[in-house]
């Protein structure tokens, strides 16, 4: 222990010697050049740190926001099962789905599979949401119209001679005279048809906007409503 402490005296004797010899000013100049000297030294052999690439944009450049190819809003009319019926604006991207929903949805008795309700709209169309006919056990069917006839009756025989001039028939509704395009007809053209009323003229609009245009007059017999003998009435006067 005493060694130690010998050794101890003697390094510092020896310290304070040095430093009365060199000086101060000297040790503080050695002291900043040997800093100075390490830093240069680790700027000079230090790894250069790694690249880091930053993306700007270019200078007045404005995010990229994708624009509808599509004009501006189109004004459809919702008609039939919905809660509240009319004219609706919509933007131009909508769908059928869409217009029903503006118009407050549609009601309990709303066929709503027997349109296409992802049909995009068009501006001034008409967007009609049939309805389900239900028919209660405690109610009589429902009769179908009556068909308007599609030939002109035979004459009847002329009067005999003195005897009484017949009563004229009553003169039979009027069939029409041209054929009806029924996939551009209006439902007022529609009507025209026999044994078409408005009902049925709204049901045939209702299809032909969810599927499309009838590929034939047969097709009229899969809207609702019209039967073999309806179709049979109808054809002559129809065309696609």
């Amino acid at each position: 222990m005493a060694t130690i402490r010998s050794v101890a005296v003697d390094l510092a004797a020896r310290a304070r010697h040095h430093i009365l010899f060199v000086g101060p000013r000297r040790l503080a100049a050695g002291a900043a050049t040997s800093l100075a000297l390490g830093v240069a030294g680790w700027l000079l052999f230090a790894p250069p740190p790694p690249v880091v690439e930053s993306v700007l944009p270019a200078a007045g450049s404005t995010p990229s926001v994708p624009v509808s190819a599509t004009g501006g809003p189109v004004r459809v009319h919702v008609a039939g099962a919905v809660r509240r019926p009319g004219v609706y604006e919509l933007p131009a991207d909508g769908r059928i789905v869409d217009a029903v929903r503006a118009a407050g949805g549609a009601t309990s008795s709303a066929d709503l599979d027997a349109i296409n309700l992802a049909q995009t709209l068009r501006d001034t169309e008409q967007v009609y949401v049939p309805s389900r006919v239900r028919i209660s056990p405690r109610t009589s069917p429902r009769t179908a119209p009556r068909l308007r006839p599609t030939t002109v009756p035979p004459a009847p025989p002329p009067a005999a001679p003195g005897s009484p001039a017949q009563s004229a028939p009553e003169p039979s509704a009027p069939a029409p005279r041209k054929t009806i395009n029924v996939n551009q007809a209006t439902a007022a053209q529609l009507e025209e048809l026999p044994g078409v009323g408005e009902v049925t003229a709204r049901r045939i609009i209702a299809w032909r906007q969810s599927r499309g245009p009838f590929a034939s007059a047969e097709d009229l017999m899969k809207v609702e409503g019209i039967g073999p003998a309806k179709f049979a009435a109808m054809k002559p006067f129809v065309s696609v």
